[in-house]
């Protein structure tokens, strides 16, 4: 089912069609919500974000890429969730800390073209095969970081390695790929 069509069945209110989108765009979202607001509280962003496609449905533009409206869509309800619980210190400590240290600018999906890239549907077969030419250990550390969503400590205790290896691991792997996708062609 393509973009337009998908779109068409869920405006029709076909719940088929929404489970469909639903099951195709649960991980990569919750992915990027987790960068957002950590993971406790990303799959809250994405049910509310679906949620709101379903209630919605009327107002989705069937010329528009689906995955850009989601992204953009799991964007602005972590702004706005972020914003409504300032109040609480534990969440606004949190909240200050990963501004300072990540800035916060970078994840935004119009701003930062390395996440428009490796969040595009497009793009999403040619990051897996790229991916699989990793060597088998870099692999395994690289889905565990980006695809579960570990930490880098977690890997380290579930592989029994340190945690200074499991950031080369990741650091070599993002540089591997970099190289390994510069290599495709992608118009």
């Amino acid at each position: 089912m393509d973009n337009r069509e998908l779109i068409t069945e869920i405006r029709a209110g076909n719940r088929e069609a929404f489970d469909y989108m639903c099951g195709l765009y649960y991980t990569p979202l919750m992915s990027y919500a987790r960068l957002l607001v950590g993971n406790d509280w990303a799959q809250d962003i994405v049910q509310e974000v679906f949620a709101n496609v379903w209630t919605r449905r009327g107002g989705v533009n069937p010329d528009l890429s689906l995955y850009s409206y989601l992204m953009r869509s799991v964007y602005n309800t972590a702004v706005n969730f972020i914003n409504r619980n300032r109040q609480g210190d534990k969440y606004m400590s949190f909240c200050k800390e990963r501004i300072e240290t990540d800035n916060y600018e970078m994840y935004d999906p119009d701003s930062n073209p390395v996440i428009r890239r490796i969040y595009s549907i497009d793009m999403r077969k040619n990051i897996n095969r790229a991916i699989e030419r990793l060597p088998k250990k870099r692999r395994e550390v690289f889905r565990m970081n980006y695809v579960m969503g570990l930490s880098h400590k977690e890997i380290s205790k579930e592989l029994g390695i340190s945690v200074s290896t499991v950031e080369n691991h990741v650091f070599l792997a993002l540089q591997q790929l970099r190289t390994i996708l510069a290599e495709f062609d992608f118009k």
